[in-house]
Order: C-alpha cells, then structure tokens, then sequence
C-alpha cells in the first residue's frame, strides 16, 4: 500500500470516530413518530382524487 492510500484511510477512520452513535431503539422510536405523523399526507398510502391528478390518463389506449 502506498502513502496515499494509507492516509485515506486514516482520515476515513477518524471521520468515523466523529460520527455520533445513537441507540437503534431510540431511532426506531423516532422513525415510528415520524411516519405516525406523517401518514395521512402520503400519497402512496393515501392516493390523491383521481379528477384532481392532471397526470391521470383521460382516455384507454386504441390502435388504429
């Protein structure tokens, strides 16, 4: 290994002594809130009126 690749990974080390560790179940608690809270506006959970989605196709497929 050369000197440069050497000193990147001592400097990917300490980048990652800096990181903060948090306990899993306090994330998960915190992930719970959060899509808890946010549930109702979420569009894959709770789709849209279809004659308010001006993406919605208008009419079926013909082949001509």
């Amino acid at each position: 290994m050369d000197k440069g690749s050497l000193q990147k990974q001592i400097d990917s080390l300490r980048y990652q002594l800096r990181v903060e560790k948090v306990p899993l179940s306090k994330t998960l608690q915190e992930l719970k809130r959060y899509i808890q809270e946010n549930e109702q506006a979420d569009p894959l959970i709770h789709p849209p009126d279809k004659k308010n989605n001006p993406w919605a196709e208008k009419g079926k497929c013909t082949v001509i």
